[in-house]
């Protein structure tokens, strides 16, 4: 039986015993409102629960507080076009053995707001967005109309107008908020923060004018307390319209950066984080905030991908979610504070290798090359099997990945090279196969 089938025959059956049971039942059972807001470029490291005591995000502090966060949220790229395809439509945006995605894919239905929109969702799409427009997403309203194209590429393909939303306006959002009426919705609120340019008002920068950072940094932490700030004045506003009580919120990040220098680097943090396969580029903390129904205060550090996201939420919006998605549906994992049964992350990605430390990769050039890796609670393998080159880095004693060990631990390495062998090859979920057709 379908979830819509069932939940009508249970509202029947209930309004046979009593209008009062009735009603009750039917606000237990409406499905909530989902948020996802998607940070841009907010690297792990600069949270204060994550022990940076420079920065200043007490609203993104407070979802933090009161709800459950996976400090090892790992994306499925380390820049944003195939990371935001995976939050889409929760696929793998890499092929596992060969090929690239899309650049304008067409998820219409197949999204999750497309799916969401079957079981009565409104939804917008909010800020950045580098998927055509909102309708080809699957959303019902947007910022990205049909009308983005013919601009500037950057601005075209990353938002349009849209780019606005966070920074200078939330009208697009308050606008949505006061239509949406007692239609539940989903708001992809994707604001171009703390993404470059880092132009953030004085107000914010005046906040660490007495930090011993570099004025890179000055701009980028200055940043963070922009958005914020708009984290903070859109759970204001759902406040304000009496929906924070049936509203899930997710927070998180589509990949990493850091333009600044880590204390007693000598090059910036930037060129090891986003567009390289490091941890700077894919890990991001994800929030879980609903307050009554996932637990406040608990941070965990189970393997979560951001191929869980997705599967997820259909699951709180009353979706089948279909079989042929590979991550996990982790709601049960969150509310009851179960373990999330993942021992390892493995993932195909393009990124590029910098011409400096970490020692053993002197002499090499900056440029993007595709690779496999392998994350798992100690062990971060990458592979560039062209180039027949390997890195192993042991995050429990190197978390800034300066030190690569692969020559230390030959065993490990060989088991992590079969994983991946074994993950390339194996029938995907719905009876499809990662190898590529031949013909």
């Amino acid at each position: 039986m379908t979830p819509l089938r069932q939940f009508s025959c249970t509202l029947v059956v209930l309004a046979m015993l009593g209008p009062g049971v009735a009603l009750a039942a039917e606000e237990e059972t409406k499905p909530p409102n989902i948020v996802l807001i998607l940070a841009d470029d907010h690297a792990y490291p600069y949270f204060e629960f994550m022990g940076d005591p420079t920065v200043i995000a007490p609203n993104i502090d407070r979802l933090i507080e009161g709800g459950t966060t996976f400090s090892i949220g790992y994306n499925t790229a380390s820049v944003c076009l195939p990371s935001l395809i995976t939050l889409l439509d929760g696929t793998e945006p890499y092929p596992r053995r060969r090929g690239w995605p899309e650049k304008q894919p067409h998820l219409d239905k197949r999204s999750l707001p497309g799916r969401l929109q079957e079981r009565g969702y409104k939804s917008l799409q909010a800020g950045k967005f580098w998927v055509n427009d909102y309708a080809a997403g699957g959303f019902t309203a947007g910022t990205k109309g049909p009308d983005a194209h013919g601009r500037p590429f950057q601005i075209a393909m990353g938002g349009a107008d849209g780019l606005a939303v966070g920074r200078t306006t939330m009208a697009p959002v308050y606008d949505f908020l006061n239509e949406v009426g007692d239609e539940p919705f989903f708001l992809w609120f994707a604001p171009e923060l703390p993404h470059g340019p880092w132009d953030a008002p004085a107000r914010y920068l005046e906040l660490y004018a007495d930090s011993d950072i570099d004025e890179d940094a000055k701009q980028y932490y200055a940043s963070i307390s922009w958005l914020d700030d708009s984290v903070g004045a859109l759970v204001d506003y759902l406040e304000h319209k009496g929906l924070r009580e049936n509203t899930l919120i997710l927070y998180l990040s589509d990949n990493g950066q850091g333009p600044f220098k880590f204390e007693g680097d000598p090059v910036p943090t930037g060129r090891r984080s986003k567009s390289t396969l490091f941890e700077l580029g894919f890990r991001t903390p994800i929030v879980f905030n609903w307050p009554g129904h996932v637990p406040a205060g608990v941070v965990r550090e189970d393997l979560v991908s951001t191929l869980d996201i997705v599967p997820t939420l259909m699951n709180y919006g009353g979706v089948d979610v279909p079989e042929s998605l590979t991550g996990l549906d982790i709601r049960t994992n969150v509310e009851e504070q179960t373990r999330v049964d993942r021992r390892q992350i493995i993932g195909r990605a393009r990124g590029r290798i910098p011409g400096f430390e970490p020692e053993g990769l002197e002499g090499l050039k900056w440029k993007p090359v595709q690779a496999f890796y392998l994350r798992d609670p100690r062990w971060h393998y990458i592979w560039y099997q062209a180039l027949d080159l390997e890195l192993l880095f042991d995050l429990q004693q190197d978390a800034k990945e300066r030190v690569n060990v692969v020559t230390e631990h030959p065993k490990l390495v060989a088991g992590f090279r079969s994983e991946i062998e074994t993950w390339k090859t194996a029938p995907l979920p719905g009876g499809s196969s990662a190898a590529p057709k031949t013909d």
